[in-house]
């Protein structure tokens, strides 16, 4: 290979999970001859750190490859970094998370070895939509790889991330049915706020909302598909906003999505899509992006449609 190829690993991801795909990783490269330079983050941001290295040494994103190893949080701080950095290198992405809602969403249940050799033998990067959004209140840039929640999914994160260290429910919130735990755990924290939403210049007032999600890819939570009005592919803001949802209705609604995967109720939710959006909050509320719990904080947030090269794997 004449390009470089860098490994950013979250080994802590997917409660160790991370640890053990890097592991296979390497032996795959290192059995097919193939140089790498892993980066292993240490703590929390350190991704950001590692990106901003590769970076100083790299100003052509053609130049070179990186293979992210982790969950979409860890992915989320490697593309959001490159960004603010000014290039934008091809991204092969190796889950190892909790949620892994991008591999759900765009590699289908690929194995790791089939996600290297697809990049090893197509090498076909393609642009995927991403959302660029501003917080007007931090004065901050950001962006939704998979999906961005306010109210009741912020506050579901908040309840997995404040769990006591050595708690034998964290190993548990930490695994594979993290989000419904912590979802039903919440259902007693839920808060009303109201939402101005204006999206392609038409604007709308939203009382009592407990949920307000902004969507680029259909799944949630870590395989929670909310609607299958959402298609990743056709570049649109989809917006899922939850009103006046009672506790009855909200036990009742994450049984229905959760367990019998039905769509939710429309009596509770609206569904709006555009290229442009945005969101006021005056209320401080919980909220995540891509799974990583944000600031509690108002929201006043601005949405407009991106894209990002990824090597997405062909079936080998």
């Amino acid at each position: 290979m004449n390009k470089r190829l860098y490994l950013i690993a979250n080994p802590m991801s997917g409660s160790g999970k991370g640890q053990e795909v890097l592991q296979e990783v390497q032996f795959t490269l290192n059995s097919l001859n193939i140089a790498h330079i892993s980066f292993i983050t240490e703590y929390a941001g350190h991704a950001v750190e590692i990106v901003k290295q590769i970076c100083a040494k790299n100003s052509n994103p053609n130049s070179f490859d990186v293979f992210v190893i982790g969950g979409d949080g860890t992915l989320h701080e490697v593309v959001n970094t490159f960004i603010q950095c000014g290039i934008r290198p091809a991204l092969t992405v190796i889950p190892a998370g909790t949620g892994n809602d991008f591999a759900r969403t765009w590699q289908h249940g690929m194995t790791t070895r089939e996600i290297i050799d697809s990049y090893l033998l197509y090498h076909s990067i393609q642009s995927i939509p991403i959302f660029s959004y501003t917080d007007v209140q931090q004065q901050k840039s950001d962006i939704v790889i998979n999906n961005l929640g306010i109210g009741f999914d912020g506050t579901v994160i908040h309840y997995a991330k404040s769990l006591p260290k050595h708690s034998p429910l964290k190993r548990f919130a930490n695994g594979k049915f993290s989000y419904i735990f912590c979802a039903f755990m919440s259902i007693f924290k839920l808060e009303n706020f109201d939402t101005l939403l204006t999206i392609n210049q038409q604007q709308e007032m939203l009382n009592d909302c407990q949920l307000v999600c902004v969507m680029n890819s259909p799944f949630f939570g870590g395989g929670v598909q909310l609607s299958q009005k959402i298609k990743p592919e056709d570049k649109t803001i989809s917006i899922l906003v939850f009103q006046q949802v009672g506790l009855k209705q909200l036990i009742k609604y994450l049984w229905q999505v959760i367990v019998k995967k039905q769509e939710p109720n429309s009596k509770y939710v609206k569904y709006f899509s555009g290229t442009h959006a945005e969101i006021m909050i005056e209320q401080a509320i919980y909220s995540q992006v891509d799974g990583e719990l944000r600031q509690k904080n108002p929201n006043h947030l601005v949405f407009t449609v991106d894209e990002y090269p990824f090597y997405l794997p062909k079936e080998v």
